[in-house]
């Protein structure tokens, strides 16, 4: 596959991704608006359907045995049957639709560089140890989107699962890296919004680092 610079009044499909909890649909939410674009929220729409006999909710290595090598594998399988899926719903958008769409969800490096559309991509990730993060968010008031709190988790589930969490980071960045996308790391950041505020301005490409931006023919 040719890759070529893209023309950037051309239909685009803007992508950011990476593993849970790490910012994403902030970011989709504020390029929306700044587009005017279509939103397509991957893991609402994930919730909505059951592609998969198969179909864990995050989280359930807490209290079993699964390593997080096999639990990282499970989720990738889920995660290949649903993009079987979202990959035509992306490309209609941007080719037959002919308009900009903004998306955001859990779809890996090596999903997005076989889209035969143009897009922007950047990856969120968070290597770190973000779990006290993750028990605030449980605590907040804000109860949108707060499955943690749904679920009843425990200050150690928590810390259980942001261990794991930053593992599929690790994995996410270095797979981005090899095909060379931009990778935005929160553990780099002191605080989370400026993190955030860079992949905004990345996948605009108003940053300094050149966003992954390809036409596939």
């Amino acid at each position: 596959m040719a890759e070529q610079t893209a023309d950037t009044h051309s239909p685009t499909a803007f992508l950011i991704v990476g593993p849970a909890r790490c910012g994403k649909s902030s970011v989709a939410g504020a390029l929306r608006q700044r587009l005017a674009a279509a939103h397509i929220p991957l893991d609402s729409l994930m919730a909505g359907l059951r592609v998969t006999k198969w179909q864990p909710r995050l989280g359930e290595h807490i209290g079993n045995t699964m390593g997080r090598d096999e639990w990282l594998a499970a989720l990738r399988s889920r995660d290949a049957a649903f993009w079987e899926f979202v990959q035509p719903v992306i490309e209609d958008a941007v080719l037959q639709q002919s308009e900009n769409v903004v998306i955001d969800g859990t779809i890996w490096p090596d999903q997005i560089v076989q889209l035969q559309c143009q897009y922007r991509a950047v990856c969120i990730v968070d290597t770190g140890d973000h779990s006290a993060r993750l028990i605030r968010s449980r605590d907040s008031a804000d109860t949108r989107n707060n499955w943690h709190l749904e679920r009843g988790w425990s200050d150690q589930d928590l810390r259980e699962w942001a261990a794991l969490n930053a593992y599929r980071s690790e994995v996410y960045k270095e797979m981005g890296a090899e095909r060379g996308l931009p990778v935005v790391d929160l553990a780099d950041f002191k605080q989370m919004g400026h993190g955030l505020a860079v992949a905004h301005d990345i996948v605009l490409g108003k940053s300094e680092l050149t966003p992954h931006v390809l036409v596939h023919r």
